[in-house]
């Protein structure tokens, strides 16, 4: 028994999933949702981070969704950066100082 983030036109919701299987190479795991063993329930494969099995410790799982929450806006954050450094035109203009260069990449990388 596990509870799993399922997702339904726009909407997420935290419901009771059963996991039937794991796949090794991606991370996911194959779950059905709901209670019960009747047929034609849905299934979908989701990501592990997405699944909390009820034996796991609720506060462990929120922790570990706060930090993977935290590193992707991190790693949003640096490829904007880098997209936005990448794409200033350099043409016909002064070469900054050092100090000042310093400053922009401190500012862009501190989070």
């Amino acid at each position: 028994p596990a509870k799993g983030f399922s997702h339904d036109k726009g909407h997420f919701a935290f419901q009771f999933c059963r996991v039937m299987e794991w796949n090794k190479e991606t991370n996911e795991l194959r779950v059905r949702w709901g209670t019960d063993d009747s047929n034609g329930q849905k299934e979908e494969w989701l990501p592990r981070i997405h699944v909390q099995f009820l034996a796991e410790d609720p506060t462990t799982f929120v922790q570990r969704i706060t930090y993977a929450n935290k590193q992707r806006q991190k790693a949003i954050a640096l490829m904007k950066y880098r997209l936005y450094v990448d794409s200033m035109p350099v043409d016909g203009s002064d070469t900054l100082e050092a100090d000042v260069i310093g400053r922009i990449r401190q500012r862009g990388e501190d989070f």
